[in-house]
């Protein structure tokens, strides 16, 4: 019953969830306005080096996050209440350098901020070490972190008097946040391990008396055999999930919960809910589409101003090398080239869209581009897999309408792999 009464209670009509982990406002702007065409919910998630206490990379907390999707929710005529909100990843990461009791009262806080802001799906992810713990923690150490983020987000609901139920993700097969580094040698969970799971955690939440919160844990973070990195994409393989998904029979009403799914063929995306992996995460996909295509406009530009037409351009890739340059910490450990930083699959990119320099080359670009007539054959030569849509008046060639255009593509193979 636990995951079917989580989408009785938000309203998601099909088999499965597709979870946004993103909060670039493009991003989310064509995550609304898909939901709102195909008649659904959105569920919006936010990771926790996103948003957090300390303002994470996009410098927002918990509501900062909801109050900048309301109000890009109602630019896009879309019904606040059926916005989803969810933490990824809700723990102690961005703080594992620190002992163990200083990251968890931060994640304590983060627990706490998210259900004040209304957030009300909770994937609690306690399976770092810290600095003064040991290099892997032991299950029963992160089953009893778990419960404590769990006992500290019922208790704001409890003072709150909530209107709505939490709902939690436990697990702790979890691939880090943003993908791994390499894509190569994924093990499928086994069966044994998830059994044992799920009852180190169930024992974990009744020896704090959250029987009631258990009722409400509708997902298990498994690896079902994909992953993602750099250069590489590692497809899912239904038969080398057969025992896992067997031993869902036997799991009161939990789903899987599958993270890194970025970049599967649909077919594979469809596979997954098929066999139980009912909550789909995507998040560099939908940042990947947005580079792509605000690259795409950038050529574009280039084009317009030797030919005359722009005299100011935005220099936005020559911006957005220089930012990472000038702030290394999201890359260095990862990329060694300038083809990496722009067109790595992991796209750690992403996190520098906020950067007040990369933010005002963006838009430039925009303005640059709104102010002059687009040629059809240049549109046709940077987005070629819009361009039929524009032929046929389905689309205008406007520069956001096309940034949009190509992060639903991908927002639609989640749609349709999650229906029916």
């Amino acid at each position: 019953m636990h995951f079917e009464w989580f989408k009785q209670e938000t309203g998601f009509p099909g088999a499965g969830v597709f979870s946004v982990c993103s909060a670039h406002p493009l991003v989310l702007r064509a995550a609304l306005r898909s939901a709102r065409e195909a008649g659904t919910p959105v569920l919006v998630e936010s990771t926790v080096n996103q948003v957090n206490p300390d303002g994470g990379y996009t410098g927002m907390r918990p509501a900062d996050f909801r109050r900048t999707l309301e109000e890009l929710a109602a630019s896009e005529q879309f019904p606040a209440e059926k916005i989803i909100l969810g933490s990824d990843h809700l723990g102690p990461y961005p703080w594992r350098q620190f002992p163990a009791e200083y990251a968890m009262e931060k994640a304590r806080l983060l627990a706490e901020q998210s259900v004040q802001a209304g957030y009300r799906k909770l994937h609690l992810d306690a399976s770092m070490a810290c600095s003064d713990d040991p290099a892997t923690l032991p299950p029963e150490v992160i089953a009893e972190r778990t419960a404590e983020l769990a006992a500290v987000a019922e208790a704001t609901a409890a003072k709150q008097n909530q209107p709505f139920p939490l709902f939690y993700v436990v697990g702790t097969e979890v691939p880090p946040p943003g993908g791994a580094e390499q894509a190569h040698g994924v093990e499928v969970t086994p069966a044994s391990r998830v059994r044992e799971t799920v009852e180190t955690m169930k024992q974990a939440f009744f020896r704090r008396d959250l029987h009631r919160a258990w009722e409400r844990v509708i997902a298990v973070v498994v690896q079902p055999g994909v992953e993602f990195s750099n250069h590489a994409v590692v497809d899912y393989q239904s038969p080398a999930s057969r025992e896992l998904v067997q031993v869902l029979d036997a799991l009161e009403g939990l789903v899987y919960e599958a993270h890194s799914t970025d970049y599967q063929l649909p077919a594979a995306l469809r596979q997954l809910v098929v066999d139980g992996f009912a909550i789909l995460k995507v998040g560099p996909w939908l940042t990947f589409a947005l580079r792509e295509g605000l690259l795409a406009l950038a050529n574009m530009e280039d084009e317009l101003a030797a030919a005359g037409q722009i005299e100011q351009p935005s220099r936005l890739r020559t911006v957005l090398l220089q930012t990472m340059a000038e702030h290394p910490e999201y890359w260095e450990r990862y990329y060694t080239t300038d083809l990496d930083k722009l067109f790595s699959l992991s796209d750690r990119v992403r996190y520098y869209w906020a950067q007040p320099a990369v933010q005002h080359a963006v838009q430039q670009l925009i303005q640059n581009l709104k102010a002059v007539s687009l040629p059809p054959g240049l549109v046709s030569q940077y987005f070629p897999d819009l361009f039929p849509a524009i032929r046929a008046g389905e689309l205008e060639a406007t520069p956001e309408l096309l940034l949009m255009a190509k992060i639903k593509t991908i927002l639609q193979y989640y749609q349709r792999a999650t229906e029916g």
